[in-house]
């Protein structure tokens, strides 16, 4: 019984160990929080099929506060469908913007 209860325990003290290593380590490579946001481009054309997908993604790494970075969607040639889905997608996610790549500029110097 011994042998197991050591061996047991030597498991749950790697185990311990190991996991606040990855955590410190993981914090280490945090940014700072004083860091100035960054813009993530996200081309939309077509009916815009992939965009849930990868909005969903980017809000998943938005939620865990690793990064800062705002999402412009740019329009690349829409169909109505993909205007009808971007216009969904702003509603659900009220943090979306959506720009032409001539407007890019000019949202630019909106952030600044």
């Amino acid at each position: 019984m011994s042998l197991v209860s050591d061996c047991l325990m030597a498991f749950f003290a790697a185990t311990g160990f190991l996991t606040l290593l990855w955590l410190a380590f993981g914090r280490l490579l945090t940014p700072p929080q004083g860091t100035s946001p960054a813009v993530v481009l996200l081309p939309a054309q077509g009916d815009g099929d992939e965009l849930d997908l990868a909005i969903s993604h980017l809000i998943w790494l938005q939620g865990g506060r690793i990064t800062r970075f705002s999402i412009v969607l740019v329009d690349l040639g829409l169909t109505e469908q993909g205007r009808a889905r971007v216009l969904a997608l702003m509603e659900r996610e009220p943090t979306l913007r959506f720009s032409s790549p001539e407007g890019l500029p000019q949202l630019m110097k909106k952030d600044e």
